[in-house]
């Protein structure tokens, strides 16, 4: 039996017809929970490393994260419910307790239905958008598994609407923004905090600090730790870690510097270090590295766009404070 879902009329707006979901996309939440699990496998174990620790703790959030999306797709289709009326078609997912209904409304104009399946059960999927935020297995917003006892394309030609000759690719369906919860202000916010700590590990275990924080001083090279990195798809580089010779506190320190050249410097030259004043260890070249900082760069440009959507999904939640129910309008 439907709920009463007359909170989302119009004044003169009539039900065609209502009826729960009834899609179930077990195929692509049994890959998503393995996916998951997978994560969360390697996340644990990369814990038991202290140098990995933040990669460890990405690794697992990535795998509940993805595990909690199921489990929230689950929910949402099992409370989802779709409703047309004479002015509009709608989906109304009910998820029950504190949690806000969340209505997406779409109006009944000729290209409202874009994309059309056909099961071999006699039911038929109707399209009308992309949803970007339901990762797990949904992929976009409309009717789905509805049966021909419940409205057949003639219905539908008689309301005005124009069936798509051909299926239009569900990535190049009109996108529709889902409305913002405290899940994702909570979830944006964890992910800035790893992204930002991960950065943060890569650009210290390079020395990236020093440029701002060391001090100077004169080193010289004794010997080279050579190794190679990758840089592009294919293209792998030689780059020679000078192992340095250099006073601190009145002792002599010997350690190798974390950044390297391309072409290494002749053994018994000085050169000018920048040196960690609470780590003598930690030391690199004042000039001239080879430094490869593409990784740290996408993983503080992805830090950035995170904690972006932290403070949007905030600003988001409080505009919509006094709304009984979301209502996300397509037009």
């Amino acid at each position: 039996m439907n709920p009463d879902l007359s909170f989302t009329l119009r004044p003169e707006e009539k039900v065609i017809f209502a009826t729960k979901s009834t899609a179930k996309f077990l195929f692509r939440k049994l890959l998503h929970i393995l996916l998951g699990l997978i994560l969360m496998a390697v996340g644990i174990l990369m814990l038991t490393d202290r140098e990995q620790l933040w990669w460890g703790a990405l690794f697992l959030f990535g795998g509940l994260a993805l595990l909690y999306l199921v489990g929230l797709d689950i929910k949402r289709t099992r409370n989802t419910y779709y409703q047309l009326t004479t002015q509009r078609a709608m989906v109304i997912e009910l998820f029950g307790g504190k949690s806000k209904p969340t209505v997406f409304s779409f109006p009944l104009d000729a290209y409202l239905i874009q994309h059309v399946k056909h099961h071999r059960n006699r039911t038929t999927d109707y399209l009308f958008a992309q949803d970007n935020l339901s990762l797990a297995s949904r992929g976009a917003i409309g009717f789905y598994n509805l049966s021909p006892d419940i409205f057949t394309n003639e219905q539908w030609s008689e309301l005005g609407l124009q069936l798509p000759a051909k299926n239009t690719p569900i990535k190049k369906l009109p996108a529709i923004k889902r409305p913002a919860t405290w899940r994702h202000v909570v979830g944006c916010l964890i992910g800035s905090v790893l992204l930002g700590g991960v950065t943060y590990d890569m650009l210290y275990d390079a020395g990236a600090d020093l440029h701002l924080f060391g001090q100077e001083k004169e080193a010289i090279v004794i010997a080279h730790e050579e190794d190679t990195e990758r840089r592009g798809k294919r293209r792998e580089v030689a780059i020679y870690y000078p192992v340095v010779i250099y006073e601190h506190a009145g002792s002599l320190i010997k350690t190798t510097a974390l950044a390297g050249y391309r072409t290494p410097v002749d053994t018994g030259d000085t050169i000018t270090i920048l040196a960690d004043p609470h780590d003598e260890s930690r030391v690199i070249p004042a000039e001239d590295t080879d430094e490869s900082v593409f990784s740290p760069v996408v993983f503080a440009l992805c830090t950035i766009g995170c904690f972006l959507c932290f403070v949007g999904a905030g600003i988001r939640i409080y505009r919509n404070r006094e709304q009984p129910y979301h209502e996300i309008s397509f037009s």
